[in-house]
């Protein structure tokens, strides 16, 4: 079972995280990229070019998709 984890609106963009995976949709709701495995991240902020900063306790990351 997919639990939301968080979600997160920035201009254009909606990332979405589950307990198992990111996924980045467009302003159509078209998914744009899937990032698998994200157990260690806790947080994600969406930016405006459509990139994401992942945070976890031990650090962030940027990804771009």
């Amino acid at each position: 079972i997919r639990r939301q984890r968080q979600m997160c609106i920035r201009d254009s963009y909606v990332a979405v995280l589950f307990s198992d995976r990111l996924t980045i949709y467009d302003k159509y709701l078209t998914e744009v990229a899937t990032l698998p495995d994200v157990s260690e991240v806790r947080a994600v902020l969406m930016r405006a070019d459509g990139s994401a900063v992942l945070a976890g306790a031990s650090g962030a990351s940027l990804y771009l998709p």
